[in-house]
């Protein structure tokens, strides 16, 4: 992912979820940021969906202890390890707790999976037109 679609995928992300921001009394998108580098980190391929130069949508697929992308992959763990040192997160371990609190993948289902989505995100201006199925379904970036 380019840096101009981590920024819009930022602006996505904070638009949607909480991520932590109001647990942890942090202002800004540094938990945006966060998570998104955990996605990063986490995902195999990512594949976007775009119109024209607007980041519209995005997927993460990730497979189990991949060994694809480690320089990559470790680039991403630095940044979220940075963020997490940031003097505007007032309560790092409240951030922690709620990130804890999610499992992406329900114990009766690991012996079918040898991977996960890790997610999949369409921005609301753009919802009801099957991008999110576009973003399931393609193998390669779509640009419009």
């Amino acid at each position: 992912m380019y840096y101009s679609e981590m920024i819009q995928a930022v602006k996505i992300l904070a638009n949607e979820w909480n991520l932590g921001k109001k647990e942890c009394g942090v202002t800004g998108n540094i938990c945006a940021w966060i998570y998104l580098f955990t996605v990063l980190e986490e995902s195999e391929k990512i594949v976007t969906y775009k119109n024209g130069r607007k980041l519209v949508g995005f997927s993460g697929y990730s497979k189990a202890n991949s060994k694809k992308h480690l320089l990559k992959k470790k680039f991403y763990t630095i940044m979220k390890k940075q963020l997490y040192k940031s003097k505007d997160i007032k309560d790092l371990d409240a951030l922690k707790v709620y990130e804890n609190n999610y499992n992406y993948l329900p114990k009766e289902l690991e012996n079918y999976f040898d991977g996960e989505v890790s997610i999949l995100i369409v921005d609301k201006d753009y919802r009801g037109k099957n991008i999110g199925k576009k973003l399931l379904l393609e193998n390669e970036v779509i640009c419009n």
